[in-house]
């Protein structure tokens, strides 16, 4: 247990204060700015909702101002939708194949 008398938690507090007022000024206490710069990976991270929410706003911002990622964005969405639409239907044979194997591994 730990006793403290109230001159030493006083003393304590001052010097607290003081490193806090030498701290303000510099540039451990000022908030980082956030880098705004978006990869493929952050947009096809949005596409497929992903993305944290703070960072994704930041992102639909940056895709009203800027026409490069805009654009950018626009290819990947094709894409998207593309792929989504897509049917594959595989071979009667590989479907036999992989679920005689799956069949025969639980046996």
């Amino acid at each position: 247990m730990f006793l403290f008398t109230f001159d030493t938690i006083i003393s304590q507090i001052e010097r607290f204060i003081c490193i806090l007022s030498k701290l303000k000024d510099s540039k451990f206490l000022k908030p980082k700015q956030m880098n705004t710069t978006f990869t493929h990976s952050h947009l096809l991270q949005y596409l497929y909702g992903e993305l944290d929410p703070h960072f994704s706003l930041l992102l639909e911002k940056e895709l009203i101002q800027n026409d490069e990622l805009r654009a950018e964005y626009s290819k990947l969405l094709d894409a998207y939708n593309i792929l989504n639409s897509a049917k594959y239907i595989p071979n009667a044979s590989i479907v036999n194949d992989v679920l005689h194997t799956a069949n025969t591994a639980a046996a």
